[in-house]
């Protein structure tokens, strides 16, 4: 018995592999493809966790709304000064 294929399914990283993510099973998830890209469109790569955070630093919190790639940026900003501060005192 052949198994149907439906094309319009695609694979989502729940990792995306540009942050470390594999291909394994349990963090793949089979989409149908217009709801994989409105997740792209809207939350580009951030994970599930940054996206509750930035649900909850920005939209929840802030009474002016900030767009997720700026907010990425802010917190890769944070994270590189933060590295920076901890390789200094290591050093």
């Amino acid at each position: 018995m052949s198994k149907k294929v439906n094309y319009l399914d695609t694979v989502h990283h729940i990792l995306c592999t540009s942050k470390g993510g594999t291909n394994t099973l349990e963090n793949i998830k089979k989409l149908p493809s217009n709801i994989h890209e409105a997740y792209h469109h809207v939350f580009g790569n951030l994970t599930p966790r940054e996206i509750i955070d930035y649900l909850n630093e920005e939209l929840f919190t802030n009474s002016r709304y900030i767009s997720v790639d700026k907010w990425r940026k802010k917190k890769d900003k944070e994270f590189h000064k933060e590295m920076v501060s901890n390789w200094g005192k290591k050093h």
